[in-house]
């Protein structure tokens, strides 16, 4: 069904582009020869003929489809999906709410989109969905990422988080990294989401550049919710706070 609505979609915007040459026909009219108009005239009307039979034919094919009209469909969805992007990146979850790090992918059925990372993309059948999921990833990996710059933001945020604690009682140097990120989004989190948050989180790692002024970055893993990091091969880690330690303490502190 896909591949024989593509090619007619892609056989109708041809014939729409070939159409379009005309659209200020009926300005020109002065200024062509009667012959000329004559034959435009008549192309035109070929032209439009062609547009409402493919368009016909692309509507009866519509109609017929019915998509993820039951979970037999959801899990061929899921299947063709998964497949799609195997031995690309890793994909977690379940259907309708997957996960491919760093973004977040919620299939809407009812309302026939796709929301990647909270924003809305008119797009639905899975191997389209993978494409634009492997352009997004892609994106984000060229993207230019100041190590130093996010590392003194952390730096910043959890001097505040033990300052807080301090004036609560709280002693422990380990701050909740849901903590952190509150504090780096001031809870307006509508464009910089916990997603990457933890892809910078991530980069910030593999580059290495952990130490800030004196301290060392040591960030702790955890049993329960956290910042999940996938690495592009399929390892899983989930880590939950962070402390700046002391470099002369750093080779007693584990990653």
């Amino acid at each position: 069904m896909k591949a024989r609505s593509g090619r007619s979609c892609e056989a109708l915007s041809r014939t729409l582009q070939r159409l379009g040459r005309y659209r200020r026909l009926g300005r020109q009219g002065r200024q062509l020869n009667l012959q000329q108009l004559r034959r435009d005239l008549e192309e035109v009307a070929r032209l439009a003929d062609e547009v409402r039979s493919r368009r016909e034919r692309i509507a009866e094919q519509v109609s017929r489809y019915r998509f993820l009209a039951s979970t037999g469909d959801a899990q061929e969805w899921q299947v063709r999906f998964r497949r799609a992007l195997q031995g690309k990146r890793p994909v977690e979850g379940e259907f309708p709410v997957f996960r491919v790090f760093p973004l977040e992918i919620r299939v809407d059925s009812a309302q026939e989109l796709v929301e990647i990372n909270h924003r809305t993309y008119r797009i639905l059948h899975p191997e389209a969905v993978a494409e634009l999921v492997l352009q997004l990833l892609a994106r984000l990996e060229a993207e230019r990422f100041n190590a130093g710059q996010f590392l003194r933001a952390l730096a910043h945020a959890y001097d505040l988080a033990i300052a807080e604690n301090a004036s609560k009682g709280v002693h422990s140097r380990a701050v909740s990294l849901r903590r952190i990120y509150e504090l780096l989004t001031l809870r307006s989190t509508r464009y910089y989401s916990w997603n990457q948050f933890g892809y910078d989180v991530y980069r910030l790692r593999q580059q290495g550049a952990l130490e800030y002024e004196g301290r060392t970055v040591v960030f702790g893993s955890t049993r329960n919710r956290g910042l999940e990091l996938t690495s592009p091969s399929g390892r899983r880690e989930v880590i939950g706070s962070m402390e700046l330690v002391p470099l002369n303490e750093g080779e007693h502190h584990g990653d």
